[in-house]
């Protein structure tokens, strides 16, 4: 039997295999690539800007005397010191020393008396001591009208000035002295809370050619409280008399009166739950209650003479005497009774006076090691200081927080104590 050929069936799928493969595979296409040219720079026109260089050299001083007491660059004192100068006190407009000391970092106010300068420095307090023109004062009262800067010395460098003072640092408020020339000005300023303030500041040179020249600053200030009851009213006048006799010499006598009425009511307030949620406006004081009264005087001098060889003579003299007669609104103690609503007052009165005399004699120079220059200084020190207080105290009707009534008068006043502080002369050498 003949054999069967298969071939042509085997042909034929294979064809069929390639002719599938044949549709299934992709097709390729090569495009061809266009160049695209490089874009022309765009070039912009120029732009200017202009402007003015604010100065700052009215907010900074260049030269210091309180850090080492010896006029030195400020740059080149090894102790931290910061200023509060004229012109940043004009800008901000400051009415207080307790204001214009604001900026200084590590200071705040810690005085009990209103106007008086007493500060915190570095967490320390100075203990109501602190410096005018480089004499140490506890009366320590001072318009900021007369005042030309601020010196804040930072740190332990101010043992440089007594032991007494603060370890935190000390604050020298340095006053106006006369100027060559002749000037006036005044100035007015209105706020809030009734506040009106006016100035004058009046310089003279009464013979021509710098020998005698006076300078007087002069302020009166008053205002209401933000309180119902309230307010104050401030007088202040600073003459001030420059002499040169000779080419050599030069006496500056200093004078200063400031007299003061104000009432506690700001300043004093219990703190509680209810009392928190009071208005500001609220007063835990009565109308029927004396105002506080308060008079300060300053005298003193300093006088300079130079040498023909270059040493500086300096000696110098400040008396200062402040004098309160504290009035009813002062509250000894204001309790809030266990209600809540109720606030039970004692109110004290009674006169106190505090005394600073400083006198001052250094004799300071310069000298030369090959390229290093040395300044010295050597002087004495005499400090004394006298206070003096008594206090009567008195009781008060009961205050309601919710439903208030006011025009009450104190009970009988009675003696409650005497404080006499006489801090015996201190001697400082250096």
């Amino acid at each position: 039997m003949p054999r069967q050929i298969r071939t042509p069936s085997l042909l034929l799928t294979l064809g069929a295999t390639l002719s599938a493969a044949s549709v299934l595979a992709p097709t390729v296409t090569l495009a061809q690539t266009t160049a695209v040219p490089p874009a022309e720079p765009i070039t912009l026109p120029p732009v200017t800007v202009t402007g003015t260089r604010v100065s700052l050299d009215g907010y900074t001083a260049p030269e210091n005397a309180t850090a080492l007491r010896v006029p030195a660059a400020t740059q080149d004192v090894p102790v931290s010191i910061q200023t509060v100068t004229q012109a940043l006190i004009q800008d901000r407009q400051a009415l207080t020393v307790r204001q214009a000391i604001e900026t200084v970092s590590g200071v705040e106010s810690s005085n009990l008396i209103p106007g008086s300068l007493a500060f915190r420095i570095r967490g320390f307090v100075d203990s109501g001591s602190s410096l005018r023109d480089g004499f140490r004062e506890q009366s320590n009262q001072q318009d900021i009208q007369g005042v030309e800067r601020i010196d804040v010395l930072k740190g332990p460098a101010s043992v440089l000035y007594g032991s007494a003072l603060s370890s935190g640092g000390v604050v020298n408020v340095i006053t106006k002295n006369p100027l060559d020339g002749n000037f006036l000005r005044t100035g007015t300023l209105g706020g809030s809370f009734g506040l009106f303030r006016q100035t004058v500041d009046a310089n003279r040179d009464l013979t021509g050619d710098g020998k005698v020249v006076v300078r007087l600053n002069a302020a009166y200030d008053r205002s209401d409280s933000f309180r119902r009851i309230g307010g104050s009213e401030d007088t202040f006048i600073n003459p001030v008399i420059r002499l040169r006799p000779t080419e050599k010499d030069e006496v500056v006598i200093r004078a200063q009166y400031l007299h003061s009425n104000f009432n506690y009511s700001e300043f004093q307030s219990p703190i509680s739950q209810k009392t928190l949620g009071l208005p500001f406006s609220f007063s835990f004081v009565d109308p029927n209650l004396a105002d506080t009264h308060k008079d300060a005087w300053r005298l003193g001098y300093e006088w300079t003479h130079t040498f023909d060889s270059g040493v500086k003579f300096r000696s110098g003299f400040n008396a200062s005497v402040v004098s309160y007669d504290i009035g009813s609104n002062r509250f000894f103690s204001f309790p809030v009774a266990a209600n809540g609503s109720t606030l039970s007052r004692t109110v004290t009165q009674g006169p106190q006076r505090g005394q600073d005399y400083d006198l001052q004699t250094e004799l300071s120079g310069s000298f030369n090691t090959g390229p290093v220059r040395h300044q010295w200084l050597a002087g004495l020190e005499a400090y004394r200081s006298n206070y003096d207080s008594k206090g009567f105290n008195a009781t008060l009707p009961a205050l309601s927080l919710l439903n208030p009534v006011y025009a009450v008068s104190p009970g009988r006043f009675t003696a409650n104590s005497r404080i006499t502080e006489v801090v015996p002369v201190s001697r400082t050498v250096g």
